[in-house]
């Protein structure tokens, strides 16, 4: 099996209202390569970190509610859509890709439900650690060939230390993501183009 592509989903891409329509054509065009999607918090994350700045909620309590609303959304979009499948673990993302599917991340499931995905030191608990870096750190896990970041606006740099310091993508993802081939997607645009995004 050829390596997979993981494709980073924002949570804010769920409000389009051809979200599968767009999302389906981005699958095909990846293929034949396997892919995971690890879509982010959304709107869900947002509320827990502003409650967060408002009530000094424990970081290991607020990383953890943040990661639980990425797999209500990692579940939300299977039910959205019956050709993805949701794992928990690269051996059932290999069988849900042997099977011509698309699989989805369980990202509570896969960093804290299995003992062999012990993060330790990898993926503090800080709001420097966003499903972005979430993406990069299983990519590098499940050797991936290249993530796809897939927002919902154009990249405004094409470096990846300039879009940190614009806040576009969290500070550790350049440091986490290593040599995996990055790319950002604009979701919500009607060209569909991968950017690259250098070193």
């Amino acid at each position: 099996m050829t390596a997979p592509v993981v494709l980073k989903f924002g949570g804010s891409l769920l409000t389009i209202p051809d979200l599968m329509k767009r999302l389906e054509a981005v699958i095909d065009r990846l293929r034949p390569s396997p892919v995971l999607i690890v879509p982010g918090g959304g709107a869900a994350a947002n509320i827990i970190r502003n409650l967060d700045q408002k009530l000094r909620l424990a970081p290991e309590k607020a990383h953890r509610d943040a990661i639980a609303a990425m797999s209500h959304n990692a579940t939300l979009l299977c039910r959205l859509n019956k050709s993805l499948r949701l794992v928990r673990n690269h051996g059932e993302a290999q069988r849900v890709w042997s099977e011509g599917h698309s699989a989805v991340l369980d990202a509570d499931s896969f960093l804290f439900g299995q003992p062999e995905n012990n993060t330790g030191d990898s993926l503090p608990a800080s709001w420097e650690i966003t499903s972005d870096s979430i993406a990069a750190w299983t990519a590098r896990q499940w050797q991936a060939d290249r993530i796809i970041l897939a927002k919902s606006c154009d990249a405004p740099e094409t470096n990846l230390s300039a879009l940190c310091q614009l806040g576009m993508i969290d500070r550790a993802f350049a440091t986490i993501v290593g040599h995996v081939r990055t790319e950002w997607l604009n979701l919500r645009s009607s060209s569909g183009c991968f950017v690259s995004i250098s070193s």
